[in-house]
């Protein structure tokens, strides 16, 4: 014989202690202490880890072409001239400005 008991047909007894304890707090919101009602506001906060995935979501599409381009410039050793180092210092010195 199995050392479990078989389950009526019944509610189970927990659940409707939790739902009497729901109905409960959930009067208590709607209404002071005094029993006037209340509005109820609601609140949603954003955690700082869903902004960064929103900031993510947000961002161009990664141009394969252009990423390909440069780096076979950088492995051939033709990337840097001196025409892009000025205009990286040029850029450098406005953001320190």
């Amino acid at each position: 014989m199995p050392d479990i008991a078989a389950v009526g047909q019944g509610q189970v007894g927990p659940m409707n202690r939790l739902n009497t304890a729901v109905q409960e707090d959930s009067a208590s919101l709607r209404h002071g202490r005094g029993g006037e009602a209340r509005s109820s506001v609601d609140r949603v906060e954003v955690s700082p880890h869903a902004r960064y995935m929103d900031a993510l979501r947000q961002m161009p599409a990664v141009r394969d072409d252009l990423v390909e381009s440069t780096g076979s410039s950088i492995a051939e050793g033709s990337y840097l001239t001196q025409e892009k180092l000025s205009i990286a210092i040029d850029r450098l010195l406005e953001d320190l400005s």
